[in-house]
């Protein structure tokens, strides 16, 4: 029956395929009947006409030959239609949209693997990313650009590469690397004699000199440049620019006179070219030259006018960008209302194939419904055997975690009888102190009762009170020690008690005096400490951390362990910390997991941080460690509440 289904539904899209391929055939074919290249690039032809007298027609133009280009397959067109748009969206500053055309136009020469259009292209993206502010995007271009050159042999390409790549480390103050690349650009264009590039990189390299604040360089290099072109004026062209930038270089260096001579004869090229620009940088210089006079009457007036001709220059961008803006908008409106009346008539016919093929199609559900109910009811079939499989899995898994859960109480057994190892290693020392006491208490009561003396009975009675004292030292002693001993008891109690977290630290370092001979023990606890546990786990915690403590110190001199408690707004910390080497980062992650331990075979099974972590986390608290500049720490917290 599946497979039913599956003719039935290709036999459909076959039929639906085949008759609206015939009908998309046919509507292509009128198309290109009406539509050739020549036509199209004739299209272009007016676009390109219109390019400086109306550009709103030239945009219009240039996309009709994209939409034809696009019907007629043609790529070379297609991408000649792009181009010529990205210039003119560059023009009305829509540089998405250019950056869009052009790395189209890129895609498709490194397909054709076009070398020449492929280096034309990155210079161009790189252009437009540098109109845009995106100086270091511009770079990565300017790069491949540079690249490309070479691989083509192109001296020139390169060396423009260089010197845009240059002002780009200028603009974003790297100087002395723009200095290093004009210099190198400046090398290459001397080996081919090219006196326009060699002019060009020389100023290059004294604007970067300049605003890297080496003006005495920058002006030593101006001035040649302008002696190179007293008679050969063709091979340069931003005079108004050099004259300006010897201007500045001598307000730099104090010489304002001098500074000003230069700044007239930058006027004279500004004024000459019609350069705004240009002309409001000499109105800026001439009132920093009059500032540095002290005439400020003069500086004023000029300072006025920078501002009121850099207003009128800004004033003038927003009005054309406001210009270009309503241009756009104006041929995106045109071109909805276009694709509008295309829309509706697509949805006419769209609702005419619908009609014919709405018999067709109700045949064609009718069979599918059948098929998909005679497929439901197998899948329910199939349903109903994973349904018995999963039961039975179910019941080998909760086997499996019965099986884990004996498992992991078996260890928490094997841990608490290493603990208990440790525990009795403590009793015994501390209970053999106060027998002896308790033994040296009755040698002495055995020698008074043998040299008794009635006429030396104040002697007597001394040596009586002093054995009575002994034993009862010894006594109490061992009465500390077995209170102490039951807060260890394994009472299996799930009840949480109160308890004096200072005291069970001490219980703790008590049994565990034996290992800590050559240890130095610091303790900083906090009174009113009692809280909320579950002792028997909270001192099996404590045992384990020790125990972890005094295997770290083995093998070191000065050996310390440093014990403290700190209340926070919600909690109750206690930090263990040693002295010991640090724990690997690649293993503070995994301290917590069962089994891992860096101990060698058969030294420890890797329970013991696990089992304390858990234990812990009965209690809602939280257990860490970290490694300091001088060993480990751990820190227990636990809620207050």
């Amino acid at each position: 029956m599946r497979y039913l289904f599956i003719i039935i539904f290709s036999f459909a899209i076959s039929n639906h395929s085949v008759l609206a391929s015939n009908k998309d055939s046919l509507e292509v074919i009128n198309l290109n009947d009406t539509l050739n290249k020549t036509e199209t690039l004739s299209l272009l032809d007016s676009a390109r006409y219109y390019e400086k007298t109306d550009i709103k027609k030239s945009i219009s133009l240039a996309k009709e030959t994209l939409k034809n280009a696009f019907i007629l397959k043609n790529d070379s067109v297609i991408i000649e239609a792009k181009l010529f748009l990205s210039s003119h969206y560059i023009r009305i500053g829509l540089y998405d949209n250019a950056l869009e055309y052009l790395q189209d136009a890129k895609k498709h020469y490194e397909e054709e693997n076009n070398d020449k259009g492929q280096t034309s292209i990155l210079q161009k993206i790189g252009d437009l990313l540098w109109y845009s502010g995106k100086f270091k995007d511009a770079l990565s271009y300017y790069e491949d650009f540079g690249r490309n050159s070479l691989k083509n042999n192109d001296t020139i390409s390169y060396i423009r590469s260089q010197i845009a790549k240059g002002a780009v480390y200028g603009n974003i103050n790297r100087l002395d690397t723009a200095i290093l690349i004009f210099k190198s650009a400046l090398e290459h264009s001397e080996s081919i004699n090219n006196k326009y590039l060699i002019n060009l990189c020389k100023f290059n390299i004294g604007d970067a000199l300049l605003f890297s604040d080496r003006p005495y360089q920058a002006i030593t290099i101006f001035l040649e440049l302008v002696e190179e072109l007293k008679n050969n004026k063709k091979d340069f062209s931003n005079f108004a620019g050099l004259y300006s930038s010897l201007a500045n270089a001598h307000i730099k260096i104090n010489q304002p006179k001098t500074a000003r001579k230069y700044n007239k004869i930058a006027f004279e090229f500004a004024l000459k070219d019609s350069l705004l620009t240009e002309l409001s940088t000499y109105y800026d210089l001439e009132f920093q030259i009059y500032t540095s006079l002290k005439d400020y009457k003069k500086a004023l007036f000029n300072h006025i006018k920078y501002k009121t001709l850099s207003d009128s220059i800004n004033t003038k961008k927003n009005i054309k960008k406001l210009a270009n803006f309503q241009l756009y908008y104006d041929l995106r409106k045109r071109e909805i209302e276009i694709e509008k009346l295309k829309l509706e008539n697509e949805i006419g016919h769209n609702q005419l194939k619908r009609n014919r093929y709405f018999l067709f199609s109700g045949t064609i559900v009718l069979l599918l419904l059948l098929a998909l109910f005679i497929n439901i009811y197998r899948s329910k079939k199939e349903l109903n055997k994973k349904n018995k499989r999963l039961d039975e899995q179910k019941e080998e898994l909760e086997s499996t975690l019965d099986q884990l859960k004996d498992a992991q109480a078996q260890l928490v057994q094997s841990e608490k009888m290493a603990s208990l190892g440790i525990l009795t290693t403590g009793i015994a020392h501390e209970i053999n102190n106060p027998l002896n006491y308790i033994n040296g208490g009755i040698h002495i009561l055995e020698d008074v009762r043998d040299e008794f003396n009635e006429e030396d009975i104040e002697e007597t009675k001394n040596k009586f009170n002093l054995a009575l004292k002994m034993v009862e030292d010894g006594f109490k002693k061992t009465s500390t020690i077995v209170k102490s001993l039951m807060s260890f008891a394994t009472r299996e109690n799930n009840e949480l008690e109160k308890h004096s977290i200072t005291t069970m630290l001490n219980n703790t370092l008590t049994f565990l005096t034996p290992r800590l001979e050559n240890i130095s023990i610091e303790k900083n606890c906090i009174e009113s400490d009692e809280l909320l546990v579950y002792p028997d786990k909270l001192h099996q915690v404590f045992l384990n951390i020790f125990d972890n403590a005094i295997k770290a110190l083995a093998k070191v001199d000065d050996k310390k362990i440093k014990v403290a408690t700190y209340k926070n707004n919600h909690t109750y910390s206690i930090s263990i910390q040693n002295n010991g080497p640090q724990i690997a980062k690649k293993h503070l992650d995994k301290l917590f997991d069962p089994f891992f331990t860096t101990r060698e075979t058969g030294k420890g099974v890797g329970m013991g941080l696990t089992i304390s972590y858990n234990l812990i986390k009965e209690h809602n608290g939280e257990i860490k460690v970290r490694n300091l500049k001088e060993g480990v720490e751990f820190i227990i917290e636990l809620p207050l509440t």
